[in-house]
């Protein structure tokens, strides 16, 4: 799945680190939350990113409790 973050790309709101990392979070939830819907396997996730979404990558998934 692609996304654009919050403050990028025309969307509206601030493009930061903070804001980055609360979209990724927001993403997986609604993921997690869809996953019988879309037949999503929770278990082979993985998030990959270049330059800051690497960063934003990183950082998600050490904040993340799954």
């Amino acid at each position: 799945m692609y996304f654009s973050y919050t403050g990028s790309w025309g969307n509206k709101g601030v493009f930061n680190l903070k804001n980055s990392i609360n979209d990724t979070e927001v993403l997986l939830n609604n993921l997690k939350l869809n996953s019988d819907s879309y037949n999503i396997d929770m278990e082979n996730i993985f998030l990959c990113g270049f330059s800051m979404g690497a960063d934003v990558a990183f950082l998600t998934t050490n904040k993340c409790e799954d």
